[in-house]
């Protein structure tokens, strides 16, 4: 078969389908929405436009048909492409039953928008003088809202990436094995291994100060009770403050720990009080 021959086949089954598809729309009672769009053929350079015809047949089903896809030799701007919607629109005989016509947010789409449908209002052929008309693309808008997202979050997604790496290289490392002798200290150990895990190092810096249990605490006040006994308590309120006399406070520890007798002077600012106690 010749490449002539193969292209005469092709245009007669192009024409054919073609006659079939302008019966269908003719036919049906519902009305039509359109979508356009430009694709760049990105091993040829070429640019595509296609424009797509969404309607529900007399079936309720749901149906979309390509009406035009075609190479774009000349300059895609509002004008241009405006003209090419428009004798498609006539070409397939549907001015009286579009209802809507859905692109993206660029600027030739809204001139393209402006102008088709002044043009349909002027016969008029759209219902409530084109209120449903103007549909802009959810997905364009929120691949617009993603894409500024994703501008906001990159330095948290390449440390979460990185961090994610440095997860799965700590959980392959092998387990350690230690004699029954030796100690592990596991803030050594993430000491000595801060350069290889820089983002878990940070986490663990923090967990592993965490207490579980309050006996740090408790334990204070374990050790206030055998400072602090019926002696000291003796002292007014107002002429002892254990954050302002800190040093009174540490001279008992002393004591306490020498364990003799002994006389403590407690000065309070510039009022002399003497309390005598004995160990």
């Amino acid at each position: 078969m010749s490449r002539n021959t193969l292209r005469s086949d092709i245009q007669l089954i192009h024409q054919r389908e073609k006659k079939r598809m302008y019966e269908y729309l003719d036919n049906i009672s519902s009305r039509v929405s359109l979508t356009t769009d430009i694709w760049i053929a990105r091993y040829q350079g070429i640019e595509y436009i296609c424009i797509t015809a969404h309607f529900v047949d007399d079936d309720w089903v749901l149906k979309k048909k390509i009406i035009y896809f075609q190479d774009i030799e000349y300059s895609h701007n509002g004008p241009t492409l405006s003209k090419v919607l428009r004798d498609s629109i006539l070409d397939w005989n549907i001015d009286k039953k579009v209802f809507s016509l859905v692109v993206d947010n660029g600027s030739a789409s809204d001139w393209i928008v402006k102008d088709l449908k002044l043009w349909l209002c002027q016969k008029p052929l759209l219902p409530l003088e084109g209120v449903f008309f103007h549909v802009r693309c959810i997905a364009h808008i929120l691949n617009l809202n993603v894409s500024d997202g994703l501008e906001i979050i990159k330095e948290t997604i390449r440390r979460t990436r990185e961090m994610k790496t440095e997860m799965q290289i700590y959980l392959e490392e092998p387990l350690l094995t230690l004699d029954s002798n030796a100690k592990c200290e596991i803030l050594d150990w993430w000491k000595f291994n801060v350069c290889r895990y820089p983002m878990l190092s940070k986490i663990a810096h923090d967990v592993l100060a965490v207490p579980v249990t309050i006996v740090a605490s408790e334990a204070a006040f374990s050790m206030g009770e055998r400072v602090c006994h019926l002696s000291l308590a003796l002292l007014m309120k107002e002429r002892f403050n254990l954050v302002e006399d800190a040093k009174v406070v540490d001279l008992a520890f002393q004591v306490l720990h020498r364990g003799c007798e002994t006389n403590i002077i407690f000065m309070h600012h510039c009022d002399l009080s003497l309390c005598t106690s004995t160990y």
